[in-house]
């Protein structure tokens, strides 16, 4: 199903505002997950309203938080997130990285206690548009709920998909923005195949019994199996020990007052460059696309060009028909109207 982009962010916004969110903090998730599914992101687009609806009824989000300070010293800052919605912590923490970056010419900004984070690369690129180096991390918690993943060489899942976000200023083009999760893929991804009857790359996932799988619902069973990480059932072990990095960067909030073990954690690095180091890195970027192509349609590429171009391309925002049936509920619910389609 192909949803009008400008009906889809309303009609998103509305349903956010419905469940009891301040029109600030719907209007933040909303671009959020429209501009991801633009992107071709489905596993951090639409997809999630539902889910956001159900975690704020059932307590799990306060629709109308925002992160408060609990501490600063230096360049250092926590936030506690309160249980607000992961894109109001993350588009909170970036801007106050920034303006802790200008004055220090570095900044730490952590927090816990949020809801789903999103698309960590959206983070960093607020602070690329500022001339920064933005990274942006953040691991599971306690919760075995969402430890999807299985460290090389084990049948349980023990991390959650972990990922990582890096991106940095280019002079005279747009900034290099990378967005990957530790594991071979992104649990929103694996929910996204199921939702649309397509099966998984082989490689990619593990039944409960730890056998390769290529069926989505593997991922769901009651024990679920798991999720590999980067590198696969060969070479997972540097997969395993990329997903530590942003696991231990969250539990830098550990020692914040509101941390409990339950709760996820996220921290944002925000450096400095200067003209020169966005030249430089304009011209590292113009050199890798300059390699030559293996298959002449398909030039390489920097982090964040395939998002860009999938943008640019969209007509729209495509929902998988159980996402589209949830939404039409909502509506209902909701008493707003529905969103638009695109005519074929």
């Amino acid at each position: 199903m192909l949803v009008d982009r400008e009906s889809a962010l309303e009609f998103s916004t509305k349903v956010f505002t419905f469940v009891g969110a301040t029109r600030e903090n719907a209007s933040i998730v909303a671009a959020h997950l429209i501009e991801s599914s633009e992107m071709g992101l489905n596993s951090h687009g639409v997809i999630r309203i539902p889910q956001y609806v159900e975690e704020i009824e059932a307590g799990a989000i306060k629709p109308d938080a925002t992160p408060t300070l609990v501490g600063e010293r230096g360049c250092r800052m926590a936030l506690d997130g309160g249980q607000c919605f992961g894109q109001v912590a993350g588009v909170t923490m970036a801007r106050k990285a920034a303006a802790l970056a200008e004055k220090y010419g570095v900044a730490l900004v952590t927090a816990s206690r949020f809801g789903h984070t999103g698309r960590l690369g959206a983070y960093v690129e607020i602070l690329a548009r500022e001339g920064l180096f933005g990274l942006a991390a953040t691991g599971g918690s306690r919760d075995t709920s969402g430890n999807w993943v299985a460290p090389f060489g084990g049948k349980e899942g023990r991390l959650s998909t972990n990922p990582l976000a890096y991106a940095f200023p280019v002079a005279g083009g747009e900034p290099v923005v990378a967005d990957f999760a530790t594991s071979t893929t992104a649990e929103g991804v694996i929910r996204s195949l199921r939702n649309r009857g397509l099966q998984a790359p082989p490689g990619t996932l593990r039944d409960a019994a730890g056998n390769p799988t290529t069926d989505p619902g593997a991922l769901y069973t009651k024990p679920h199996g798991v999720i590999e990480p980067v590198g696969g059932p060969h070479y997972g072990y540097k997969g395993t020990a990329m997903a530590i990095l942003p696991a231990v960067l969250a539990l830098l909030t550990a020692d914040q007052p509101e941390w409990t073990p339950d709760a996820g954690g996220m921290a944002i690095l925000a450096i400095q460059g200067g003209q020169r180091f966005a030249e430089e890195a304009g011209w590292m970027a113009d050199y890798i696309r300059a390699s030559t192509p293996l298959d002449p349609g398909h030039p390489v590429m920097m982090p964040g060009d395939r998002e860009r171009a999938a943008t640019a391309a969209s007509r729209g925002v495509n929902v998988d028909p159980p996402t589209w049936e949830a939404l039409l509920k909502l509506a209902d619910r909701a008493k707003i109207e529905r969103p638009s389609v695109v005519p074929d």
